[in-house]
């Protein structure tokens, strides 16, 4: 009597647990959160030399060298308005190694999830229209490392014949070294600055529940993109512009357009949630920046559902291409050749609901 009692309890609150808790750590739903519901969702991101989970990272760098080491946090509230209606606020912050310097990109994405249909009985169950805004940016990315700077001016200007040796100008026969008024000796630099892009996108979401424990959604997405970014070689210095006027300082702003195809699936079981969703972005970009437009990204988690209010999870994402689709102002047509490997960084957090 009490081991029926016991599975029926189990049973019951299995039920619960996953008609409340739909919605964990993936947001690619076609459904929308219970009216008046409030989430909070806190992930930490990590990914370095000595904590390689997904055995991904390059050993060597190429030309300028890649991004390396990672760590973050990723916050998102969510809120039901009403039964059709929900919305979607995500903030980021990326400390990523970038050649030798550290990039800290910020990151806000809001967006707005109407469902339009919801037809329980049917082939598909639900049918949902999205609408947002993302913004990227970060602090100017200052490179001094020789290696670099001499490859990057090599890119940006070919037929210029100034080099830098630990600090030193050197062109042709000629080295200049420079000091400041105590005498201190002053290393140039360039300057990856302006970085921001400004992202508009829709997309749609097509759901399929086919119990309270397995739900499948296909989703296909558009992405407008404005990107702002430039360089240049510092400090502002007379003699330093004498040594470079062969070299322009280079605006690099363009536009990119981002068509998205996907599939998630989620699968509960008592109270663990599995989920799973694969990505295939095509970019579609100007000829100069087209060496590399198209990605393929992996994102995977298990939820443990501590209470039905309460979550904890642990998981990963994985891509083709590093970074190409998440932080589109470190692509251009200097650094394209960066990011056609693969990457991967692993997360873990909590979800908890109001």
């Amino acid at each position: 009597m009490f081991k029926r009692a016991l599975c029926f309890c189990i049973m019951i609150n299995t039920i619960v647990l996953a008609s409340e808790t739909s919605y964990a750590v993936s947001n690619k739903h076609a459904f929308v959160l219970p009216k008046n519901e409030f989430q909070f969702k806190l992930s930490y991101l990590k990914v370095n030399d000595t904590l390689d989970i997904f055995n991904l990272k390059e050993d060597a760098f190429k030309d300028l060298g890649s991004i390396g080491d990672m760590n973050g946090y990723d916050l998102e509230l969510r809120y039901g308005i009403c039964s059709q209606d929900s919305i979607f606020v995500n903030i980021q912050r990326w400390n990523v190694d970038y050649l030798d310097s550290v990039l800290q990109n910020n990151k806000y994405d809001f967006f707005n999830r109407v469902q339009i249909l919801d037809t329980p009985h049917s082939l598909f169950t639900s049918l949902s229209f999205d609408i947002g805004y993302q913004r990227n940016s970060s602090d100017p990315i200052n490179i001094s490392n020789n290696n670099f700077l001499n490859s990057l001016i090599s890119k940006i200007s070919p037929n210029s014949n100034v080099r830098f040796n630990d600090g030193d100008i050197v062109a042709d026969d000629t080295t200049i070294t420079l000091y400041d008024d105590n005498g201190n000796k002053i290393y140039p630099y360039i300057s990856i600055n302006d970085l921001s892009s400004d992202s508009y996108y829709s997309q749609i979401l097509l759901g399929k529940k086919f119990t309270n424990y397995s739900i499948l959604d296909i989703f296909i997405g558009y992405k407008y993109t404005k990107i702002t970014s430039g360089t240049g070689i510092y400090p502002e210095n007379s003699i330093i512009e004498s040594f470079t006027k062969d070299y322009t300082e280079k605006n690099l702003n363009r536009d990119e357009h981002d068509l998205t195809f996907g599939f998630a699936y989620s699968l509960q079981w008592k109270n663990l949630i599995g989920e799973f969703s694969y990505e295939f972005h095509k970019l579609f970009r100007d000829e100069q920046v087209s060496y590399l437009d198209t990605n393929h990204v992996v994102d995977a988690s298990i939820s443990m559902a501590v209470t039905k209010n309460f979550l904890l999870f642990v998981g990963g994402k994985l891509m083709t291409s590093q970074f190409n689709t998440d932080i589109p102002y470190l692509y251009d047509e200097y650094t394209k050749t960066q990011f056609d490997h693969k990457y991967g960084f692993a997360k873990f957090g909590l979800l908890y609901k109001f």
